[in-house]
């Protein structure tokens, strides 16, 4: 893949809230305000899917490790789970009290973590199921550095 430096991709009509390149790096994902996430081809420099379904800014986008599935979350506090051969929504789920603020895949891609406002949340997508709840004080500085301090809260 040759991406030209200062390339200019054009696509979304308000700001661009989070990318991330897919695990072979011939994709990026992008995600807006304008309520869209966006599939774009590297190597093309163009639009390949653009994904609509959400009803707020979208917050974040996470690529699958190891299949063709993205998942988007968004201040609508739903989290869907796009199929990227089928560029169509597989499962979503809805957030009880806040939206995710960021969304990671464990490596084996087994689960997807979410990170809301106290609560850090563990779910599968097909079918759609909440595995844990793990309350978090994400918001107390004084707790989270001495976490990472000294390793207990």
């Amino acid at each position: 893949m040759n991406i030209q430096k200062g390339t200019t991709y054009k696509g979304h009509s308000q700001a661009v809230r989070c990318l991330r390149f897919s695990p072979d790096g011939k994709w990026l994902a992008s995600s807006s305000d304008n309520h869209t996430v966006k599939l774009w081809d590297l190597a093309a420099g163009k639009i390949m899917f653009e994904f609509a379904g959400h009803m707020g800014p979208v917050n974040m986008v996470e690529f699958h490790p190891n299949e063709y599935l993205l998942a988007s979350g968004s201040s609508d506090r739903m989290i869907r789970f796009w199929d990227l051969e089928k560029f169509q929504v597989v499962s979503c789920i809805e957030e009880e009290a806040t939206p995710a603020r960021c969304v990671l895949f464990n490596p084996d891609g087994c689960c997807l973590f979410a990170g809301c406002q106290d609560t850090l949340r563990v779910y599968g997508w097909e079918p759609e199921r909440c595995f844990d709840v793990v309350p978090i004080s994400w918001g107390k500085q004084r707790e989270a550095n001495n976490w990472m301090f000294t390793g207990t809260a």
